[in-house]
């Protein structure tokens, strides 16, 4: 999406900064491509800097100030909830480290009649992770198979940490995963814990009115009215990974697959969610148990081993069967 003119003011005030709460220096935004005019992520405007109190390169993830999100107080709560979550993992390997307090910049903006107006930004910073796997899903023909198995473990494993720790991320993807180097060996860390929650979590909405993360990897589950509930969260992080497992081996899209092969995927998926949504709070996963008895027998299973398969044949079998478990 286009950067909005507040977020606009707010880039050009930082980035022209000499820095920023007396340590943060060469401020320069990088979840924006100002050739297409597109920000990656809604929520958020993700900003590298230099730490000069801890002499590192950190993140410095802002809360978007567009008119959309400044009176959104579920994503207000979502932002101040990512920042108490990633409190709670520090010192865990394999899990992104908070550098900063959760803290304000005020932005001012001068009006034309002379009046300045404040706007408190909220802002926290976090380690800085440069190494994208975008790598692995795109150049399917060119990496070696089984470095993509060691990383498809590696990511297994950054989400078993995140579990074990209560926190289920639930937007999982190539885009939200980074990965660094350690004694010759790669370690993969999910980022941008934005829609991360854990069990005890407050709901902060009564009714949620769509699915929470990217459409292309959210479970049927989430697509079918259950994104509120807590038990589901550790299960869609692994249908994800299954999504990931799929898109590492195949030249095609999960989600794409499966609608390709079961024309009526969202119908059943829609007919079971509206009964969902219908039923009162505490029967709703009784009541998606009982759609997904009646209509799932109707859903055709996707294999990695279709057009667009790049798998060795002597793991077709075994990675098929890993995905289906997924």
């Amino acid at each position: 999406m286009p950067l909005h003119p507040n977020n606009k003011l707010l880039v050009d005030t930082l980035c022209a900064l000499d820095n920023l709460a007396g340590r943060y220096e060469k401020i320069q935004l990088v979840n924006y491509d100002s050739v297409s005019d597109q920000k990656r992520g809604c929520f958020s405007l993700v900003f590298k800097a230099f730490d000069a109190l801890m002499q590192k390169t950190v993140a410095l993830k802002f809360y978007d100030i567009g008119p959309a999100n400044m009176n959104d107080k579920y994503r207000i709560s979502a932002f101040a909830r990512e920042h108490e979550i990633l409190n709670s993992l520090i010192t865990v390997d394999r899990c992104l480290q908070l550098m900063s307090d959760l803290s304000s910049f005020n932005l001012e903006c001068v009006l034309p009649t002379g009046d300045v107006i404040t706007i408190a930004c909220s802002y926290f910073a976090v380690e800085w992770i440069d190494q994208e796997i975008d790598g692995f899903f795109l150049s399917h023909n060119i990496i070696n198979p089984i470095d993509k198995l060691r990383l498809f473990n590696e990511i297994v494993l950054s989400v078993e940490t995140l579990h074990k720790h209560d926190v289920f991320h639930r937007d999982l993807k190539a885009d939200n995963l980074r990965s660094y180097t350690d004694a010759l060996k790669r370690v993969v860390v999910a980022i941008d814990l934005g829609t991360a929650a854990r069990f005890d979590s407050v709901q902060m909405l009564q009714n949620y009115g769509h699915h929470v993360g990217s459409p292309g990897y959210a479970s049927p589950e989430a697509l079918g009215g259950l994104t509120a509930h807590r038990e589901i969260a550790p299960f869609t992080d692994i249908y994800a990974l299954g999504c990931l497992l799929f898109e590492l081996f195949n030249m095609d899209y999960f989600y794409r697959s499966v609608r390709a092969k079961n024309s009526t995927y969202d119908i059943i998926i829609g007919a079971i969610g509206t009964n969902v949504y219908q039923t009162v709070e505490g029967k709703k996963v009784h009541e998606w148990c009982v759609g997904l008895r009646k209509f799932s027998n109707g859903i055709q299973v996707v294999k990695i081993a279709e057009p667009g398969s790049t798998v060795p044949p002597g793991i077709i079998n075994i990675l098929d069967e890993i995905l289906e478990a997924l």
